[in-house]
């Protein structure tokens, strides 16, 4: 048997049809890994929010205000460890709602404001108030409010 004919390794046609599969695959599956990136953090968002929610309830039936705890302390930010977990988001009373800048005795918003590598989500950011009202602030890319609405807070 001659050995000069043997082949080893592969041919640049094989090498560049490699190529295009992986490629062509890496297409498809980034793009699908990202919004399941996102979804995860939205999700976390949405819980952190939740239980920020339930802090300034708690803290409403202790003092019967939104704006003051019991020991009369004026709350006028969520405290650190309520706004951790939130990767992406940061949680907060909005700046551009007035009654979060100086909550009020019976009335609160809190906010999952978009940070980091969530500035450009598609679901904007996340709101709740005190009578549980879920809403956006900022999304794109959705055909109205009502969609918007169910894609992200579902």
């Amino acid at each position: 048997m001659n050995h000069r004919y043997l082949q080893k390794g592969f041919t640049l046609i094989e090498l560049m049809i490699v190529v295009a599969v992986v490629a062509i695959l890496a297409s498809v599956a980034y793009p699908s890994y990202k919004e399941f990136v996102a979804k995860g953090r939205r999700a976390e968002a949405k819980s952190v929010l939740m239980t920020a929610q339930q802090w300034m309830e708690r803290n409403y039936t202790e003092s019967y205000r939104y704006d003051k705890t019991s020991a009369g302390t004026s709350i006028t930010a969520l405290p650190e460890h309520l706004k951790q977990g939130a990767k992406g988001y940061e949680v907060e009373f909005p700046s551009n709602v007035e009654i979060t800048r100086n909550p009020e005795r019976d009335s609160f918003v809190l906010e999952a404001k978009r940070a980091n590598l969530m500035v450009g989500d598609k679901c904007g950011n996340f709101r709740v108030d005190q009578f549980g009202r879920k809403t956006l602030d900022s999304y794109s890319g959705f055909a109205n409010e009502k969609a918007a609405l169910e894609y992200c807070w579902k």
